[in-house]
């Protein structure tokens, strides 16, 4: 077995509306890697944080310079970020998400769906970019990982999810895994979901930074911007094109998770 897992962390989250600075994009990103690459990745992760002196790597921190990146110079700051893109780059397989514009997604969402759907509500974009990385997921998992790796007959690996803890929307997401799961995964493919403290778990981490970037790129995109060289070299170092999903509220599994859970 190959031990497969997804840690995933999201971005952008803190207005729903998409009216703050950083919330044009709701972002839910993730990396899939095997055990074996799993651990490979914490030993070097951890590695690099104990020789820049880091605890824990938040990119929001980071981005912002607070203590102690505000004592750092501009190329020590830079020396470490790419060495954890690169230690992310080279330890997982593919990047995997849902992503979408906040306001647009406000503006469109129906009123029915915003005031809850049986077990699920949709009225935070969190949760829709939540089902589009399962969606997406589940499409890589059968098109591609499938076929890379030959199973023996009547054997199906399992793929489990790990999301760092966020309080607000913990519960409703695990409902609306157990809708997913019983929607888009009659196989019973998808794993155990668990919410756990990025500090406890250095690939929580290295889902952080991936996210952060996801929803930035997304964010220039939609401005108009086009980003600088470094930012471009960041984007293919972190496989953001590998497999990120930019969702719109009328993608179809949604319409048809939002059915089943009233029953429809």
């Amino acid at each position: 077995m190959l031990g497969l897992t997804v840690y995933a962390d999201e971005s952008g989250i803190h207005d729903k509306h998409g009216l703050l600075r950083g919330s044009e994009v709701t972002a839910v990103a993730g990396y899939l890697a095997s055990r074996q690459s799993w651990n490979i990745l914490s030993r070097r992760w951890r590695t690099a944080l104990d020789k820049y002196e880091i605890e824990t790597f938040h990119m929001s921190k980071y981005w912002r310079e607070e203590p102690p990146y505000d004592k750092w110079s501009s190329d020590k700051r830079k020396r470490f970020l790419k060495t954890l893109i690169k230690i992310a780059r080279d330890n997982t397989w593919f990047a995997i998400g849902g992503m979408v514009p906040t306001r647009e997604y406000d503006q469109l969402l129906p009123e029915q769906i915003r005031e809850g759907l049986g077990e699920l509500s949709f009225d935070h974009p969190y949760h829709f970019c939540f089902a589009m990385l399962f969606a997406r997921f589940l499409e890589y998992l059968r098109k591609d990982i499938d076929n890379r790796f030959p199973r023996n007959p009547g054997f199906e690996e399992k793929v489990a999810f790990v999301f760092d803890q966020q309080k607000e929307f913990e519960e409703l997401a695990k409902r609306g895994f157990n809708v997913i799961k019983k929607v888009g995964d009659p196989q019973g493919r998808l794993g155990p979901l668990t919410f756990a403290a990025s500090k406890d778990y250095e690939p929580l981490q290295a889902a952080d930074l991936l996210a952060f970037y996801a929803r930035r790129i997304l964010t220039h995109q939609l401005e108009g911007k086009v980003a600088r060289p470094v930012r471009g070299n960041v984007r293919r170092a972190a496989q953001l094109d590998a497999a990120l999903l930019y969702g719109r509220a009328t993608n179809g599994i949604c319409a048809e998770i939002c059915r089943a859970s009233t029953g429809s």
